[in-house]
């Protein structure tokens, strides 16, 4: 099976394991920092760590879908600062990508929160809050 929803961001590593209810797909980011976000010197970097981090991601074939994030931790010789890699495609604010979030957005302008939070894998209290972020973002925009 080709899991390409996989966002372009990672690398399928170790492989997706699947029962009735979801899908763990385990990744990696294909690209390394190419500098320090805070002194911003270009390759001056070591690796400082890893960690596994679940993200949650758009359904696929009505099964929750969650990305097991092999994380990197690096350090700046220069600042000495230490930093997780950046991901692009996942919410500032939430376990998820960006992409589901815009999906809640959407779907929560048509079904019930209940509905919607069944649907992903999520609490209903997720769905409530993304939907809430949404709305004062277009208030206020």
């Amino acid at each position: 099976m080709s899991y390409s929803k996989v966002l372009s961001e990672f690398n399928i590593i170790e492989g997706v394991h699947e029962n009735e209810h979801r899908i763990i797909i385990q990744v990696a980011k294909k690209n390394h920092p190419s500098h320090c976000p805070y002194c911003l010197l270009m390759a001056n970097l070591y690796k400082y760590g890893t960690r596994k981090q679940m993200i949650v991601d758009i359904p696929i074939r009505s099964k929750q879908v969650i990305l097991e994030i092999n994380r990197k931790r690096y350090k700046c010789k220069e600042c000495f600062t230490s930093f997780w890699e950046p991901l692009e495609s996942v919410d500032q604010r939430r376990l998820m990508t960006t992409r589901l979030v815009k999906f809640i957005e959407r779907e929560t302008m048509k079904n019930k929160f209940i509905d919607v939070a069944r649907a992903i894998g999520v609490n209903e209290k997720t769905v409530r809050n993304v939907h809430k972020d949404y709305v004062k973002d277009k208030e206020t925009h």
